[in-house]
């Protein structure tokens, strides 16, 4: 089973409902979930390359200040979908359609 955490995202064309993360997260770790955040970050992965295990959990942010530090702390991996180009970024939505897909 794959879940999505939407960490403190704002706009209602992107999502239906918004989750806290912080107890979240240890309760999902303790049960056997592996944390993703999907984040541009020194430590992240080609979310092509990830190892997903039966159940994983993937946390998206907002897109223009990210998913903060101590909640990365927290992840078993940081995935990034590369880009090529001038943006840096892709709308929220767009780029969790990509990792589902992907993974």
């Amino acid at each position: 089973m794959n879940a999505v955490i939407l960490h403190n995202i704002r706009s209602v064309e992107n999502v239906g409902a918004m989750f806290r993360t912080y107890a979240l997260l240890e309760k999902l770790k303790n049960e056997g979930y592996q944390i993703i955040a999907v984040e541009q970050d020194e430590k992240s992965i080609d979310y092509r390359k990830l190892k997903l295990k039966n159940e994983n959990v993937f946390i998206m942010g907002p897109e223009v200040t990210g998913i903060p530090k101590n909640i990365l702390k927290k992840c078993d991996f940081i995935a990034e979908i590369p880009m090529h180009g001038k943006k840096e970024s892709l709308n929220v939505s767009v780029a969790l359609g990509i990792v589902l897909f992907g993974v």
